[in-house]
């Protein structure tokens, strides 16, 4: 399990909540995250990081022109190892390789 305040990322193990990592994290107000099988997913200035739960590393970071909005309150869905999200102040859809980081976006019109 991952909280976060705001500057900070921490990764408790959920039998007893134990601490297991911790790693500073600076979110900007028009940053939105999910999890998604093992990564916590983080889009924020441009870009998405990929976080991986167990032990707080960055699996991998990829520039996000059109940032995808992550939001719990957004649609998203997972399959076959992409995510594909609503496109943040756009009509468009996010396609994000969860594998390798690799993210297009496609128009809706």
């Amino acid at each position: 399990m991952v909280i976060t305040n705001g500057r900070r990322l921490l990764g408790h193990r959920t039998a007893d909540g134990k601490v297991l990592w911790t790693r500073p994290i600076r979110w900007h107000q028009d940053a939105t995250f999910t999890v998604v099988d093992d990564r916590l997913l983080v889009a924020d200035q441009s870009r998405v990081t990929a976080y991986r739960m167990g032990e707080g590393t960055v699996d991998w970071t990829a520039p996000a022109p059109k940032l995808p909005d992550l939001a719990a309150s957004a649609a998203s869905a997972a399959s076959g190892g992409f995510l594909y999200a609503h496109v943040q102040e756009e009509p468009a859809l996010a396609v994000i390789d969860l594998r390798r980081g690799g993210i297009t976006s496609r128009s809706s019109t």
